[in-house]
C-alpha cells in the first residue's frame, strides 16, 4: 500500500466528500475558463469568482463539514437501540433504524417527543 492509499484509507466520510467536491470544483473552473475560490479556504481573492456554483460547492462542503458528527451520534444512538432491545424496553421490526427507535424511547420517556 502507498503513502496515498494509507492516507485515503483513513480520511473520514466528511473528509472523502469535501475532496471530491473540491475536485469537481476544481474540474469545472478548469472547464468554464474560471477561478473560483478554494472550499474551505477564508475569505475570496479579488480574481476569483464566487457564482452560483461556488456557492453550491461551499454550501455543500459546509454540510459535508457537519456529517463525521452525525455519524458517530447514529452509531451511538444505534447501539443504544440495540442494548435497550437486549433488555426488553424496546421492540423493533426487521429493518428498523435503531438509532430512530433509540431516540423515540428516549423522547417518550422524558415526555419530549410528539406522536407519530
Amino acid at each position: 500500500m502507498n503513502s496515498e492509499e494509507d492516507s485515503m484509507m483513513h480520511r473520514t466520510p466528511g473528509e472523502e466528500m469535501i475532496e471530491l467536491l473540491t475536485l469537481c470544483q476544481q474540474l469545472q473552473s478548469e472547464k468554464d475558463g474560471l477561478k473560483r475560490p478554494v472550499p474551505r479556504r477564508p475569505g475570496v481573492a479579488a480574481d476569483e469568482v464566487m457564482d452560483g456554483f461556488a456557492q453550491r460547492i461551499l454550501q455543500s462542503c459546509a454540510f459535508a463539514a457537519s456529517l463525521d458528527p452525525l455519524l458517530d451520534l447514529q452509531s451511538r444512538l444505534a447501539d443504544v437501540g440495540r442494548r435497550l432491545e437486549e433488555q426488553g424496553q424496546l421492540q423493533t421490526d426487521v429493518g428498523d433504524n435503531y438509532a430512530l427507535a433509540a431516540l423515540t424511547w428516549m423522547e417518550l420517556i422524558t415526555g419530549t417527543g410528539t406522536a407519530l
